[in-house]
């Protein structure tokens, strides 16, 4: 073939290593972002130099990409195309899913529209807002305008003009009776460009969820309730950030895929890693048979691709018409009308004090949930769904309030159609419920020798009610609250050998100041008087409802009374805020006004395809 060398010269081979180390990491990086435009993903591929990166980035989404995470592999920002944990994720709960583990998935929004919620307030400062995303609005597609027309075509050109970037400078390669080598070189550059420079970025992206429901999707009688949250909302909070996301949801967006767990994607990947590598390897085979001249017009044409790509990036030209995504959420201190941060000095009315919503509770569980797990906490999870239900409208919505302590001597044994419960009250529950009610709470008083705080519940009996089916069942009461320690710390004490050869039949009961014993830690029956408990431990029992007394009176408003109301868009980090000064509308049991949602969802609806 002329003037060839075996091999490349070694200042050419010096000169290639060197442009590709130093394209790969910005070149991943570009395949990795979420904010990337599409030519920007193609453009990975346009030189040789930098295929590394592609290659690495195919193979994480192949292999997995929390996995590759997990074996020491840095992500580039491609985190939030999975739904498992990585670095920089969060855990989001689905609201209303039984236990043991409702966990709708991790989610990394720092690339996402989600990451641009932003607060203006000053009043918000040091304090926990809540962030509650109704949906996003997006000009309608609609064939019959152009500027959709130019959305499906664009795509198309990039993609031809990919793949002939990534073709073409190898033809330099090949004489006039192209080898099986040389053939094979080119079917694979051209499929390193179709492929892995344009199907598979286009596809990772746009199969993605964004985790966030279209307007439009939306039923138009969600706003008109004043309901903040509902089953199968996605709820996240984390303390190190010091907020709380609320995200709307419908039955299509709730399970919130991704596109790097898709089965399909990842051997698509996997396909796109072997055939860059082929390419690959096959150029430089090639290399060492061409002409000297011919290599270093490749190297030319190369570099001259090369610092081409570097320019369009560092200026990043939006180079055709798209549809930006626009964020509507609002920023509020509670999910219900606030409690009033003092208690008050007025007799108690046991018969007429405000209750818990059933509101209230899921999104306490899925709140206390998200929070745990954001925090890294290794161990048992105590907060049960479906033993917390009990409590909607029976329990008081100021929870811990200590004038409703109650002994339980003045309900054991109770009446012949109930029966009586102590549900135990985890501290990241109630720390939640008061959240929720516009309250931070003080120190955590739970913290003291195995003590847990028990809400009483009188339950009617399976089968006591009437049998006349006219006759309603009979609701749960709720008679006040205790304190419970576990059985063991009597165990621990005891010296009686009578009462140590029961002590097998109890490991996982408790017992009450009283001395009352519960079945169970979690949501146990009063089983019957044990005995009086041991002196050391009464005054632990006075102390811990003299720290949650402290707890209660220390508390403080989650923030302002007002709502603002934001809208952002995807495209670009601009937030327009405006404020709503009556967030409650009174006169429908305290629920928030919702109206400017109701008027969005009614626009998205309608909205016209934009023209262009």
């Amino acid at each position: 073939m002329g003037d060839s060398s075996p091999l490349p010269a070694t200042s050419f081979q010096d000169l290639s290593a060197v442009l590709s180390l130093l394209a790969a990491d910005t070149v991943e990086e570009k395949l990795s972002t979420e904010t990337s435009y599409d030519w920007e993903r193609m453009s990975s591929v346009w030189s040789t130099f930098g295929l590394v990166g592609a290659v690495r980035f195919n193979l994480k989404v192949c292999a997995g990409i929390a996995s590759s995470e997990r074996a020491g592999v840095h992500l580039s920002g491609s985190g939030g195309y999975t739904s498992f944990q990585t670095a920089h994720a969060l855990s989001y709960w689905r609201l209303g899913d039984e236990d043991p583990a409702p966990i709708s998935g991790w989610r990394d929004v720092q690339n996402q529209i989600l990451a641009r919620m932003t607060s203006s307030s000053p009043a918000w400062a040091r304090i926990r807002p809540f962030y509650i995303v109704f949906g996003y609005s997006q000009c309608p597609f609609d064939l019959s305008h152009f500027r959709c027309v130019l959305e499906l075509l664009i795509p198309v050109v990039w993609s031809l003009l990919t793949t002939a970037l990534t073709t073409l400078p190898f033809v330099l390669l090949t004489g006039k009776d192209p080898t099986m080598i040389q053939i094979a070189m080119l079917v694979l550059q051209a499929g390193t460009g179709l492929f892995a420079g344009a199907l598979g970025p286009l596809l990772l992206h746009r199969c993605n969820s964004s985790g966030v429901a279209h307007l439009s999707d939306l039923p138009q009688t969600r706003a008109n309730q004043g309901i903040v949250v509902k089953e199968g909302d996605h709820i996240m909070t984390s303390a190190s950030r010091m907020e709380t996301q609320i995200i709307w949801q419908t039955s299509q967006t709730t399970k919130g895929l991704r596109s790097g767990d898709f089965w399909w994607m990842r051997l698509l990947c996997g396909l796109n890693s072997v055939v860059i590598l082929g390419a690959y390897i096959c150029s430089y085979v090639c290399l060492s048979y061409t002409p000297l001249k011919y290599q270093y017009v490749w190297l030319a044409v190369q570099t001259a691709i090369l610092l081409g790509r570097y320019v369009l990036w560092a200026k990043r030209p939006l180079l055709f018409p798209h549809r930006p995504r626009c964020l509507i959420y609002a920023v509020s201190s509670s999910i219900v009308e606030p409690l009033p941060v003092e208690i008050s000095n007025d007799p108690l009315d046991n018969d007429a004090f405000p209750t818990l919503s059933q509101e209230v509770i899921d999104f306490a569980v899925a709140s206390a949930g998200s929070k745990v797990l954001n925090k890294q906490i290794e161990g048992n999870w105590r907060v049960q769904r479906s033993s917390l239900l009990d409590l909607a409208n029976a329990a008081p919505s100021d929870l811990v309030d200590t004038r409703h302590v109650t002994t339980l001597r003045e309900h054991f044994p109770p009446t012949n159609d109930e029966t009586l419960f102590v549900h135990r009250l985890p501290w990241s529950f109630v720390e939640e419920v008061y959240a929720a009610q516009g309250l931070i709470l003080g120190l955590n008083p739970w913290a003291l020798g195995g003590l847990y705080l028990g809400a009483v519940l009188a339950k009617p009996k399976i089968g006591s009610s009437s049998k006349l089916a006219e006759t309603p069942p009979k609701p749960i009461r709720f008679l006040g609250l205790t304190t419970v320690h576990p059985f063991r710390e009597h165990a621990s004490r005891c010296t009686t050998p009578k009462c140590a050869s029961r002590h097998p039949q109890f490991t996982k009961a408790g017992i009450t100041r009283e001395g009352y014993l519960i079945s169970n830690l979690v949501d146990g029956s009063v089983e019957q008087f044990f005995e009086t408990i041991e002196p050391d431990l009464v005054p632990l029992h006075d102390q811990f409802l003299t720290n949650i007394e402290q707890c209660r009176s220390t508390s403080r408003s989650n923030g302002p009374g007002y709502l603002e109301i934001h809208a952002a868009t995807a495209g670009k980090n601009i937030s327009r805020m405006k404020l709503q000064s009556d967030a409650w509308m009174h006169g429908k049991g305290g629920r928030m006004n919702l109206d400017f949602v109701e008027k969005a969802i009614m626009h998205a609806k309608n909205e016209k395809p934009c023209r262009g």
